[in-house]
């Protein structure tokens, strides 16, 4: 085994906080796509612009049902497994918006939707 010199470390640690970074930036970039794209697909998918607020709303409110029961898991399991989980259950969420939008069923794209948002809680 090899000790670790100061200047390794340093290293490593610009090496962590650039993927950090990097992952911040990325998930902003999508929570903004997914807002945006969200409004105009629920008013192309329901024919009407008074929908269009509904996808913020559902958003929100997937991530806010979310953040306690992951946190619970968290806190008894671990972080890593509830960010697993949590990262699981938007995809999935996230398949079943791509899904009803190509079947252009919107009822389903309302169940998808704040599905997608659990990661984010």
């Amino acid at each position: 085994m090899t000790a670790t010199t100061e200047h390794d470390l340093e290293s490593l640690q610009r090496r962590v906080r650039r993927v950090l970074i990097l992952g911040q930036v990325m998930s902003g970039i999508g929570m903004g796509a997914t807002l945006s794209m969200g409004a105009i697909l629920a008013s192309r998918l329901s024919g009407s612009e008074a929908w269009s607020g509904m996808a913020a709303t559902m958003a929100t409110l997937g991530a806010a049902l979310a953040a306690v029961p992951l946190a619970r898991l968290a806190g008894r399991s671990g972080r890593r497994i509830s960010l697993f989980t949590g990262a699981l259950l938007a995809s999935s969420g996230a398949v079943i918006t791509i899904v009803s939008t190509m079947v252009e069923f919107f009822p389903c794209y309302w169940w998808g939707l704040p599905s997608s948002a659990w990661e984010r809680r």
